[in-house]
């Protein structure tokens, strides 16, 4: 599977929007039911979701250089990472 973002390894392989097991995703049955999809982490939270759970449309995958999950695109998530990103940039964490 392509990785969107260096995100750290998967503790199992569950997907954390559907929690459906990989095997699961993999079968010729839910691909046909579901779409095609490979595994994607989340750039903040570092979970891991099956690209057709997270709507990432298969067709483009290749091109996702950075993905944020749908909790994380709240708005209190993003200001909460933004807050993150300038106080590195300051030094201060």
């Amino acid at each position: 599977p392509v990785d969107a973002a260096p995100v750290a390894e998967r503790s199992d392989d569950i997907c954390s929007i559907c929690d459906k097991h990989k095997e699961e995703h993999e079968t010729a049955q839910y691909k046909e039911d579901n779409g095609e999809g490979e595994w994607i982490g989340c750039e903040d939270c570092k979970k891991w979701v099956w690209s057709a759970c997270a709507g990432v449309d298969y067709d483009h995958f290749e091109e996702i250089t950075t993905f944020y999950c749908a909790p994380c695109l709240e708005p209190a998530a993003v200001a909460a990472r933004e807050q993150r990103m300038r106080a590195m940039q300051l030094g201060t964490m």
